[in-house]
């Protein structure tokens, strides 16, 4: 994450290539190279794949409520604030 708060472009794109095109989504379970997903996961914007049960994501959506602060709550409308909530780096907008 940069000092400004926005995701690295290359990783954007990484993560944009990889399940989106101009059609939409992309079907199936697509994934990018190696070295691409450890870089858009060092990044922030990746993250392994990771079963959860439903305590376990309402126990990391809670930890992520009371991580927020109003500043980030407040400019959430205008931009991008940074929150763990499955243990790994997600942008929230």
């Amino acid at each position: 994450m940069s000092k400004t708060n926005h995701p690295d472009k290359k990783a954007l794109q990484i993560l944009l290539r990889t399940y989106w095109n101009s059609g939409g989504w992309i079907p199936g379970n697509p994934k990018p190279s190696a070295s691409e997903f450890e870089y858009a996961r060092q990044a922030g914007l990746m993250f392994a794949h990771e079963t959860l049960s439903h305590d376990q994501i309402m126990d990391r959506a809670r930890a992520a409520v009371r991580k927020a602060t109003l500043k980030e709550v407040a400019n959430a409308g205008s931009s991008l604030f940074h929150v763990d909530l499955v243990g790994a780096s997600c942008w929230v907008k």
